[in-house]
């Protein structure tokens, strides 16, 4: 197995939004954190949580670390042997209501990915997603004959952030599993690499 490369702005990203979001509480789930961990988190202690459900701070802290963390999230979601059936729920909406792309952008990629077809064939398309999730997003639409259609189309350069997420993602396991004497019953680091 090839040496991890830790990314330290990655890294940096990550403790920013579990500060921001407050996610030493999913401490309160069961996970055995050392002690050193434990003494490292005190101070957050002092900032109040940005909501009362820690499920509900989980889900927006993986929405904005991005595409492979909203993965995480879904595949996290269901497994209720590892999660209370409280923050299953909340990160199971990670599966079809992530929030879209500015509509400008998305109607442009659709534009884009259709070339000349788009202008010859589309009477309109809705600028707000019927549903967004990780990876890409569906719009509402309808031909120039009246035909009502979906278009489900990438996000933009998703491909690239992937990788690199997956990267952070694999140091953030391997580091996880170091730290938490109960993580690696989890499997996080084959979990990442089987994404790849």
């Amino acid at each position: 197995m090839k040496p991890l490369s830790i990314s330290i702005s990655g890294l940096a990203r990550l403790a920013r939004v579990a500060s921001k979001y407050r996610l030493d509480r999913l401490s309160t789930l069961g996970l055995r954190l050392p002690f050193w961990l434990t003494v490292l988190l005190l101070p957050l202690r002092l900032k109040p949580a940005p909501n009362p459900n820690v499920g509900t701070d989980l889900k927006l802290a993986l929405i904005e670390l991005g595409p492979a963390f909203i993965k995480l999230g879904q595949l996290l979601s269901t497994r209720r042997d590892v999660l209370p059936d409280s923050v299953s729920d909340e990160l199971a909406s990670l599966q079809d209501q992530v929030p879209g792309i500015d509509s400008t952008l998305a109607l442009n990629t659709i534009k884009a990915g259709l070339g000349d077809y788009f202008e010859s064939h589309f009477q309109t398309i809705n600028p707000i997603p019927l549903a967004a999730a990780s990876i890409a997003q569906v719009h509402e639409g309808t031909l120039l004959d009246g035909t009502q259609i979906v278009i489900k189309f990438r996000r933009p350069g998703i491909k690239a952030l992937i990788l690199k997420d997956l990267t952070l993602l694999e140091s953030l396991a391997a580091l996880l599993n170091k730290a938490l004497p109960d993580a690696s019953r989890l499997h996080l680091f084959q979990i990442v690499r089987d994404y790849r």
